[in-house]
Parts: structure tokens; sequence; C-alpha cells
């Protein structure tokens, strides 16, 4: 075998080991399940809470950073199905 093409396979196989590796990533990604905190960067918003298939699923409370203190204050604590409030809220808190 030639040489360059030996060394062109290895770097075949090493794209092929990485794209395997981002789909493995990117499909665990939307199976996430359990409890857990994410934050947006873009708001600064905290979600604390159970998940399901990468959503928001069960409990979960919302807070959102004070504009001038910077300290986070709760928006919604309550219910979530697929990604939205659900049910009545245990609270409910005004943003000012």
């Amino acid at each position: 075998m030639n040489v360059h093409l030996k060394k062109l396979s290895e770097f075949v196989v090493q794209i092929l080991d990485a794209i395997f590796v981002f789909t493995t990533l990117l499909s665990s990604m939307l199976w996430i399940a359990g409890k857990g905190t994410y934050r947006w960067k873009s708001t600064g918003g905290i979600y604390d809470g159970d998940w399901k298939y990468g959503k928001r699923n069960g409990f979960g409370t919302l807070s959102f950073p004070d504009k001038i203190t910077g300290k986070y204050k709760k928006q919604y604590s309550g219910g979530w199905k697929n990604d939205k409030t659900h049910v009545c809220p245990t609270e409910i808190f005004a943003i000012f």
C-alpha cells in the first residue's frame, strides 16, 4: 500500500470517528432526563428542575437576575410539560 494512501485512509477513519462522536453527543443531548439546571447566556435566566427528552418537564423553577442588583429572583415555580408551564403554579413572581 502506498504511504500516502495509508495516511489518507487513517485520516478518513479519524474523520469518521469524529462524526460518530459528534452524532452520539447530539443524540444524548436530545434525550436528557432527570433533574438539572440550565442557564441561558442571552438572558442570564436559570431553570432548575426536572427534564424529559431535553425539555423542561415535571416540577421546576425559572429565575432571572434583577437588572439593578444582579440577584436572582424567581419568576415561576411549578409544573412544566413539554418546555411550557403546566397546571397551576405553586408560586408566580412579578418582575420589576
